[in-house]
C-alpha cells in the first residue's frame, strides 16, 4: 500500500462518520481520477465483527458533487448494513477454513498412525536383516571371499535405502527420534556440498552465497540436512533442460513469532533454481503428504511425496519455523526456510539417544554382566541374544515383558541391565523397567524402538526415569554394544 493511500485510510478510520471529497482534494491520484473522470468521493469505514477494518468508498463521475446530509446518512447506513453482511462473510470463511484444517488434521493423523504402524513392524525386520549382514560381514574375509561380501553389502544398501524411507514416514507422523545439537547453518552446508553435488546432474550448476555471522541454531543435524537435500532434489527435477542453475542462500533475519507480534531472530536458507516452475493450480497441494508431480526416475530421492511434507512438518512444528515458495511457471521457483534461533522442540521426541560409528566385533566392548533381553518379535529376539552372548554377555531371553518379569523376580542374582523393546503388548518397555525397579531401583536399562513416543516422557506420578538409553531401530551390532557398555560404566 503507497503512503498516501494508507493516510487515506487511516484518516476514514479515526473518523466517525463519512469522509467527503470534493474535485480539488481527491484522495486518489490525478492518473485515477482522470481515467475514470472522478468528480467527487465519499468514504466510510466499516467494522465487521470479525477480522479488521474495512472502507467503503462511492464516485461521483458526473460532476463535482457536493454531499448532502441526507447521502451522508444514507451511505453511513449502507456501510453498517454492509458491515454487518460482510461479518457473516467473513465468519462463513472462517468456518469452512477451520472445517479445511480440522479435516486435514484428522487425515494427517490417520495416515500418521498407519505410518507408525507399518514403522514397527517393519524396522524389526530391518533390525534382523542388518545385523544379520553386519556378522555376516565379520564371519568371512574381504579377499577370499570378496564376491560374497559383495553381495552382503548390497543387501546392506538396500536395508540402509528401506530404513531411509521408513525414517520419512516417520518423520511424517512426528516418531522419529530427535537429537538437537547447537549448529552452524553455514558449516553443515559446507560439509555437505559434496553430497549435494552427487545429488545433481552434472549440467547443473550449483552456486552458494552464505551469509556471514550466522548464529547458531538449536536443531537436529540429520533433519537439516534432510531439508537441505530435499529441496535441493526438487529443484533438480524441476529442471529439465539442457543446463541449469540452483542458488543455495543464508541469511540472518527477523520473524514474527507465532502466536505474538513480537520479531524473533532466524536464519534463512533459501534453494532457488531456474526450472519448470510451479503450475499455481498445484501450489497448494506440494506440501501434501504422498502428493508429487515427478516423473518416474532411478534417482535419488525422486518420487516419494514426502519431502515436502517432511520439510514442512520439521520446519514448522519441530523448530516453529515458517517455510515459503516464490514460483513462476516456466520462470523457476524459490524455497526459503526461516529456522528461529530460539526453538523448542515438541518433548516427547527428544530422547536419551546414542548412536556411534559402527564397531565390529573386533573392536567391540565386550562384557561379561548379566543382562536380560525382552522382545516380543521372535527374530529380533533371536539376533540380539546371540550377539551379546558373542560378546561374552550372561543373557537372559523373553519374548514378553511378564515373563521377563518371572525371571526377575525368580532370579536371586539380579541382573545388571535390561535390553527391551520400548512398545510391547501387555506392557511397555518402561512399565517393565518400573516393576523390576521396585527391587532394585539402580537397574539399568537400553530401550530398543522402531519409533519414538511420549512414554519415556512420561511422569504418571512419579519421577521421570534415568539411568537408561534409547536406541533407534534398526541399528548395527556396533551401536548396540557401544550403548550397552556405556550405561553400564557410568
Amino acid at each position: 500500500m503507497k503512503d498516501a493511500d494508507r493516510h487515506n485510510l487511516q484518516a476514514v478510520l479515526n473518523a466517525h462518520g463519512p469522509l467527503c471529497f470534493s474535485k480539488d482534494d481527491l484522495p486518489t491520484e490525478d492518473a485515477t481520477a482522470h481515467k475514470f473522470s472522478i468528480q467527487a468521493i465519499m468514504l466510510v469505514a466499516i467494522y465487521p465483527k470479525n477480522g479488521g477494518a474495512w472502507a467503503l468508498g462511492v464516485h461521483h463521475c458526473a460532476k463535482n458533487h457536493i454531499w448532502t446530509d441526507q447521502e451522508r446518512a444514507f451511505f453511513q447506513e449502507a456501510g453498517r448494513r454492509l458491515g454487518d453482511g460482510l461479518n457473516s462473510l467473513l465468519l462463513q470463511r472462517d468456518l469452512l477454513e477451520r472445517e479445511r484444517e480440522l479435516h486435514q488434521s484428522q487425515k494427517m493423523e490417520s495416515i500418521g498412525q498407519l505410518a507408525s504402524g507399518v514403522a514397527h513392524d517393519f524396522n524389526n525386520i530391518l533390525t534382523t536383516i542388518l545385523l544379520n549382514t553386519d556378522i555376516a560381514k565379520f564371519l568371512f574375509d574381504d579377499q577370499t571371499d570378496k564376491e560374497f561380501i559383495e553381495i552382503i553389502s548390497e543387501i546392506e544398501k538396500a536395508g540402509k535405502n528401506a530404513a531411509s524411507l521408513i525414517n520419512q514416514l516417520l518423520t511424517f507422523a512426528k516418531k522419529d527420534i530427535l537429537s538437537p545439537e547447537i549448529l552452524d547453518v553455514n558449516l553443515q552446508i559446507e560439509d555437505f556440498k559434496e553430497i549435494i553435488s552427487r545429488s545433481v546432474r552434472e549440467n547443473i550448476k550449483i552456486e552458494y552465497n552464505l551469509g556471514g555471522n550466522l548464529p547458531n541454531i538449536l536443531m537436529d543435524k540429520s533433519k537439516l540436512n534432510q531439508i537441505i537435500l530435499n529441496l535441493v532434489i526438487n529443484a533438480r527435477d524441476a529442471i529439465e533442460k539442457n543446463n541449469g542453475n540452483i542458488i543455495i542462500k543464508t541469511s540472518s533475519c527477523f520473524i514474527k513469532s507465532k502466536g505474538s507480534s513480537d520479531n524473533m531472530p532466524a536464519v534463512c536458507l533459501s534453494v532457488e533454481d531456474n526450472g519448470e516452475g510451479i503450475n499455481p493450480n498445484l501450489k497448494d497441494l506440494i506440501f501434501d503428504p504422498f502428493f508429487t508431480t515427478k516423473k518416474k526416475s532411478h534417482e535419488y530421492g525422486s518420487g516419494s511425496g514426502l519431502g515436502l511434507a517432511n520439510i514442512k512438518r520439521i520446519v514448522q512444528e519441530d523448530m516453529g519455523g515458517i517455510i515459503e515458495v516464490d514460483s513462476k511457471l516456466g520462470h523457476g521457483s524459490c524455497f526459503r526456510v526461516y529456522l528461529p534461533i530460539k526453538s523448542e522442540y515438541t518433548h516427547s521426541r527428544l530422547t536419551h539417544i546414542e548412536i556411534e560409528q559402527d564397531l565390529s566385533l573386533k573392536d567391540s566392548l565386550v562384557g561379561t554382566e548379566k543382562i536380560i533381553v525382552c522382545e516380543d518379535e521372535p527374530s529380533v529376539l533371536k539376533m540380539v541374544s546371540r550377539l551379546l552372548k558373542n560378546a561374552g554377555y550372561h543373557v537372559i531371553e523373553a519374548n514378553d515383558p511378564l515373563i521377563a518379569l518371572s525371571f526377575w523376580r525368580s532370579d536371586p542374582i539380579k541382573a545388571d541391565l535390561l535390553l527391551t523393546d520400548l512398545i510391547m503388548p501387555a506392557m511397555n518397555g518402561r512399565e517393565l523397567l518400573e516393576e523390576m525397579r521396585r527391587d532394585v531401583p539402580s537397574l539399568k536399562s537400553v530401550f530398543m524402538s522402531g519409533y519414538t513416543s511420549n512414554i519415556l516422557d512420561q511422569d504418571n506420578g512419579h519421577n521421570m526415569i534415568e539411568n537408561y538409553k534409547l536406541i533407534p531401530k534398526p541399528f548395527s551390532q556396533g551401536q548396540l554394544l557401544r550403548a550397552i557398555r556405556q550405561i553400564l560404566d557410568q
